[in-house]
């Protein structure tokens, strides 16, 4: 593993989060000038792109469960975010997963950082001999959030308590209340590691999220276009709930399922996930490594939401939005694949922005 050239490798995991947290925590690094090598799952603005070479001590990654490549890392740090029933084409059940997020737990040479709020995650580290670091939005613990609050952005601030009492301030510039839980984790991770309280702070303020998520694509004549890379239903849950807590006389989600073993394993969970939100636009399945093979489609999604429209192509469900659309209303386009591309079909058409 690359990482046993350096001193202090942390590596985050989790079902979601990973790419934001792994964000959190280059902001924090760089605000404490510790010149850290990142290698992360998406564009970061701060380092212009998803790997910047820095010095030989600190080494901040994500690191994937799927065919359980995060055991080939060399973690100091494990960061475990939460576990999720996911990749059900690789594993079995949760229960295999949480086996697999115990042995990466399990590889830390230092420490482990958890999200105690998540129950897979607590029940994954229950019998590892490593130190566990606990974290929490929701009670005591080693580092756990306490009078949080949202602005009008739906960015939280909070403070943040340990064994000892107060310990810092903490205001977040991305929207959703579960990025409280993946700052608990970074600041956990970094304070392990003898970071500042001042630089995790401003290292988190400093953090506006990496493309793809909840990333505000355009801006036009009171109408607002977002792009987020959601395609889990936790995650597809989490990112709505942030939405609705934007003003907005409409809602236009244009959802790309992702995987077809997901789809058909998660259908009911998909479907409660979207419901509710607004205006559904389902596209086809986006196959990734995957063949079709005939027992699911997004057709399946749309059919069982309320007023939800299954459009053919990214053209199709640009026509069926753009003549409803009005001053005030909210798009926003989900998945992993390319849906985006439907996002960039309607901002060309309302004005390039």
């Amino acid at each position: 593993s690359i990482e046993k050239m350096y001193k202090y490798p942390v590596d985050v995991a989790g079902t979601h989060g990973k790419t934001s947290t792994t964000g959190m925590l280059s902001h924090i690094f760089i605000a404490a000038d510790k010149n850290p090598t990142i290698l992360i799952g998406g564009e970061l603005p701060v380092i212009n792109g998803n790997m910047h070479i820095g010095g030989d001590e600190y080494f901040i990654s994500e690191s994937c469960e799927y065919h359980c490549s995060f055991l080939d890392f060399s973690p100091y740090i494990s960061v475990i975010l939460n576990v999720d029933a996911d990749h059900l084409d690789y594993f079995k059940d949760i229960e295999e997963i949480k086996q697999a997020f115990g042995k990466f737990a399990s590889i830390a040479s230092g420490a482990v950082v958890i999200n105690a709020d998540d129950k897979n995650t607590v029940d994954a580290v229950g019998s590892i001999e490593k130190p566990i670091i606990t974290t929490s939005a929701k009670a005591e613990a080693d580092f756990y959030a306490k009078n949080i609050s949202c602005n009008g952005f739906s960015e939280y601030s909070f403070d943040v308590y340990g064994q000892s009492g107060y310990i810092n301030h903490i205001e977040l510039s991305v929207p959703g209340v579960h990025h409280v839980n993946n700052a608990l984790c970074a600041y956990a991770a970094a304070a392990t590691l003898g970071v500042d309280a001042e630089s995790i702070a401003k290292g988190l303020k400093s953090f506006t999220g990496v493309k793809r998520r909840f990333e505000l694509k355009c801006e036009q004549n009171g109408i607002r276009i977002y792009d987020d890379y959601a395609h889990h239903p936790t995650e597809i849950a989490a990112t709505l709930q942030t939405l609705k807590n934007f003003t907005a006389n409409e809602r236009y989600i244009i959802f790309q399922p992702h995987t077809y073993t997901r789809t058909y394993a998660l259908l009911g969970d998909f479907i409660k996930a979207l419901s509710g939100v607004g205006t559904i636009i389902v596209l086809p399945i986006y196959a990734a490594r995957e063949k079709d093979t005939g027992k699911i489609s997004g057709k399946d999604i749309a059919e069982k939401i309320e007023g939800a429209y299954y459009a053919e192509s990214f053209e199709d469900a640009a026509d069926y939005i753009l003549p409803r659309l009005k001053k005030g209303d909210i798009v926003m386009t989900m998945g992993a694949g390319d849906v985006y591309k439907t996002g960039d079909i309607l901002i060309n058409k309302i004005k390039n922005c």
